[in-house]
């Protein structure tokens, strides 16, 4: 074989490796790139499912504090109703009749022990605080007011918020 001849089929085969290497490096690339894809895309979808699932959980929070902020909106109204409620029972009984406000003092008066002690008339005329005797009673009106709104708050609330 001629060095001529020699040379080209060195070139040739030279040219074929070559062209072996190149086909097998874009088919490597190929691949490559086909990973690389699929990586993105799952690592895309474990982002807007992350996304989704924290967009739901916004969701019940806002959701929860809206009915929180509901909640305690008719609670204060409901609370503002009642005492209201009592300030107008408090009236009522402060716009009784000088007959009627005596005879509620004598009632009340009935309540405390004779004997000693020491009487302090409400601003109003009517109730009173009683000290004797080792022991001290409030019976003015809006203590007493409060005391039968809390043992009736049940039935006040029934009939107020039916």
């Amino acid at each position: 074989m001629s060095l001529a001849a020699l040379r080209e089929k060195i070139l040739s085969e030279a040219v074929e490796v070559a062209a072996k290497v190149s086909r097998a490096n874009n088919v490597a690339m190929q691949e490559e790139r086909t990973r690389a894809l699929q990586e993105l895309h799952a690592l895309e979808e474990g982002i807007v499912s992350a996304a989704h699932t924290e967009a739901e959980r916004l969701t019940r929070i806002v959701h929860q504090q809206a009915n929180l902020t509901g909640r305690s909106l008719v609670l204060s109204a409901k609370q503002e109703a009642l005492t209201k409620t009592k300030e107008a029972f408090i009236a009522s009984i402060k716009d009784l009749s000088k007959d009627e406000k005596k005879l509620l003092h004598k009632a009340l008066l009935v309540l405390v022990p004779k004997g000693k002690d020491d009487v302090d008339l409400d601003a109003d005329g009517i109730g009173f605080v009683f000290r004797g005797e080792g022991m001290e009673m409030n019976l003015t009106i809006s203590h007493l007011a409060d005391q039968i709104f809390w043992k009736y708050r049940s039935e006040l609330a029934i009939e107020l918020f039916r």
